[in-house]
């Protein structure tokens, strides 16, 4: 008798982790990410977008809490290279300031910064000079008010070839680009929760994953 009492003490102590081990696919018409859950208790998550440009996979190890699954992750990242600060234009001018600047004012040189509309209709070209201060005119409503605007930055900063694109929009009166030359290492521990389903997985919080998302076992 007392043995049988333990055995279902057991059972109901230890989470059963049999019924969600496999291999999970998003359900998305433009991605086919996957997740797989193996039985030591690590897993590898698989994003496949439908761009190759931005595939990427992430892997560490998961553990369930009653109906909620638990991936632990170790992300090495870096800081931006690029970060843009946009000020929206109160004044409503037809003109947009750009204040470039680097971290530990890093001499500039060399640099060709192009403005344009996000349909490449209307594009405005200007070299770098020496204040660091670059004035362009607004582009021209195409189909609706907040439409956004691309930057364009390339050339040489302390004999670093850089380019980047960004993304900044049209109703910003100033941008200020800070650009960093040498990023630091980041190692953050993130952590993603899925709430667990009959055949299947649903995001409920992720900094990386879109939530509300749902995966089904293959």
């Amino acid at each position: 008798m007392k043995s049988i009492f333990l055995t279902l003490l057991i059972l109901i102590l230890v989470p059963n982790t049999e019924n969600v081990i496999g291999t999970y696919k998003i359900i998305e018409e433009f991605s086919s990410d996957t997740l797989e859950l193996n039985e030591d208790g690590t897993y590898l998550y698989k994003g496949r977008g439908d761009s190759c440009w931005t595939w990427y996979d992430f892997s560490g190890e998961w553990e369930k809490h009653n109906e909620t699954l638990i991936l632990s992750e170790t992300a090495n990242t870096y800081e931006e290279e690029f970060v843009i600060n946009e000020q929206a234009d109160l004044k409503d001018n037809d003109s947009i300031t750009i204040f470039l600047k680097t971290v530990n004012d890093k001499p500039l040189k060399d640099l060709t910064i192009e403005y344009y509309s996000i349909n490449e209709k209307q594009v405005q070209v200007k070299k770098w000079n020496q204040n660091g201060i670059l004035k362009f005119k607004k582009n021209d409503i195409v189909e609706n008010k907040d439409e956004d605007s691309f930057i364009d930055i390339f050339g040489k900063i302390n004999e670093k070839e850089v380019s980047t694109r960004l993304v900044s929009s049209r109703n910003s009166g100033q941008i200020l680009i800070t650009i960093n030359l040498e990023p630091k290492k980041i190692i953050e521990n993130r952590i993603h929760k899925f709430k667990i389903m009959k055949d299947s997985l649903m995001i409920l919080d992720s900094k990386v994953l879109e939530i509300g998302k749902l995966y089904t076992k293959l």
